[in-house]
């Protein structure tokens, strides 16, 4: 979905120039962005790590990984993970 970077860039800029004279509401702009920031990289580094198939698995399974009981072995999982090559 890189291709989708612009409209998204866009439609942040537009909502922090809306929020211009509200700091609550910029806050929460930051606070849903940030949010969203990291459950990208959450699903983004679940399939890195091949925690489910790169092939096949859909978002849906990336998000049941994360899910009771298999959170902590997913963060045991991506924490050991190092992007060259160092993890088990």
């Amino acid at each position: 979905m890189t291709e989708m970077d612009p409209i998204f860039v866009i439609g942040l800029a537009i909502l922090l120039r809306e929020t211009h004279g509200s700091n609550w509401r910029r806050r929460w702009v930051y606070a849903a962005t940030a949010f969203c920031t990291l459950f990208t990289l959450g699903l983004f580094f679940t399939y890195v790590r091949a925690l489910i198939d790169p092939a096949s698995g859909s978002v849906i399974d990336a998000i049941v990984v994360w899910l009771p009981p298999h959170t902590f072995s997913s963060f045991y999982a991506l924490r050991t993970y190092h992007p060259f090559g160092f993890g088990t």
